[in-house]
């Protein structure tokens, strides 16, 4: 066994005994509301979400729900204070507004009835059912306020 000439037995064998020890019982990590915290950091915080959509957070119209510019920029790098991603989640939990689903997700009566008409020509009578229903599925609601909160 190779064992470094300054250490002894007995000191190494207490160095392995802690690192044994830190290793089942890590020190949690203290995280201060001043630590800085780097943009990949800030992505994991946020649930692993994408560069694109910090830059989108950041850009965004409505002040309640736009991401805080960093507090700090070093060699071009962004960081924020852990302090300032807390009270910005801390915000966004208050508004718990849900977003009204998009537009184009729905079909217009017309533009139903136009897509059965041209279907019509090249569906057989099953799959031109099957389709109907799907259009259907796809129908602009007639009462949108059941898509927003409460």
């Amino acid at each position: 066994m190779n064992v470094h000439p300054v250490i002894s037995d007995e000191f190494r064998a207490a160095l392995l005994d802690l690192l044994a020890e830190g290793h089942k019982n890590p020190a949690p990590a203290v995280h201060e509301d001043e630590t800085l915290q780097s943009a990949g950091q800030v992505r994991g915080l946020l649930g692993d979400v994408s560069d694109m959509w910090i830059h989108r957070k950041l850009q965004d119209p409505d002040p309640e729900r736009r991401f805080p510019q960093p507090d700090a920029v070093i060699a071009n790098r962004r960081y924020w204070r852990l302090g300032t991603i807390r009270a910005w989640i801390a915000a966004q939990a208050k508004h718990k507004t849900r977003r009204q689903p998009s537009r184009s997700k729905f079909l217009s009566n017309e533009a139903i009835a136009a897509g059965l008409e041209f279907l019509k020509t090249r569906l057989s009578p099953d799959d031109l059912e099957t389709a109907r229903q799907l259009l259907e599925a796809m129908r602009e609601p007639k009462d949108t306020k059941a898509y927003q909160s409460p």
